[in-house]
């Protein structure tokens, strides 16, 4: 004679409850696990920081060493090895340029890496301070970039009389050129620094000034990069 209805349910529920402590006791092993597994990841990101930093560094002098003496080729290998272990990454602020049909695209202040010393000035939206050692400011190009000859345009501003030089660097071709202000040039002026190659996804793009009127005589507010075929 079998049990009724009700009975047979509570008697199913009472067989069933090992197998659920068991559920509960596997679900609280998984958790331990994860609980483990992300204090190993922070623990890890604590020690591993400090070497990559030194790393990245280390890589960075080394690619101005490079670059400096004409090294353009192995510079850019020694970059793209730096991105890689550089921590975090570039921040979010440092996104790819985004070109306009015809292939054209301007490279801002606000979207600059900087080294050297160089800074953004957000009241005016220019990047000054370009006296220092390895003073630079380098932006990421857009993926999928072709290759072939682009016309760079600088367009700044200056403080007061000054002149220097100003060069623009990519993978394995650089241009550069002088300038001066006879004044203080407080409207934008922009100036042609002729046509740079650049190689298919060269990945960034570089420039430097040395003003010899002191470094905030030169205060750049914009690149204008556009395609060769395009000017024609």
């Amino acid at each position: 004679m079998f049990p009724p209805p009700s009975t047979r349910s509570l008697f199913c529920a009472i067989a069933l409850l090992p197998a659920a402590g068991g559920l509960r006791a596997r679900a609280d092993g998984v958790a331990e696990v994860e609980a483990l597994r992300a204090a190993y990841r922070e623990e890890s990101v604590k020690v591993t920081l400090p070497l990559r930093e030194a790393y990245a560094k280390a890589l960075a002098q080394l690619e101005r060493r490079m670059a400096a003496r004409g090294d353009y080729e192995n510079a850019a290998k020694v970059r793209a090895a730096r991105s890689g272990v550089e921590p975090g990454g570039a921040p979010p602020s440092f996104s790819p340029a985004k070109p306009a049909r015809d292939g054209s695209f301007s490279l801002l202040p606000e979207t600059a890496e900087t080294e050297g010393g160089v800074a953004l000035h957000r009241d005016s939206g220019t990047l000054r301070h370009w006296g220092g050692a390895g003073a630079l400011a380098r932006w990421r190009l857009p993926a999928g970039l072709g290759a072939g000859g682009y016309e760079v345009e600088v367009t700044f501003t200056s403080s007061a009389a000054c002149s220097g030089g100003l060069t623009v660097r990519g993978a394995f071709h650089f241009l550069k050129r002088d300038w001066n202000s006879a004044a203080e040039e407080v409207s934008p002026r922009t100036e042609a620094l002729g046509t740079l190659r650049l190689r298919a996804n060269n990945g960034s793009i570089e420039f430097a000034a040395e003003p010899a009127g002191g470094s905030d005589a030169f205060q750049l507010r914009s690149l204008r990069i556009t395609p060769a075929a395009a000017q024609s």
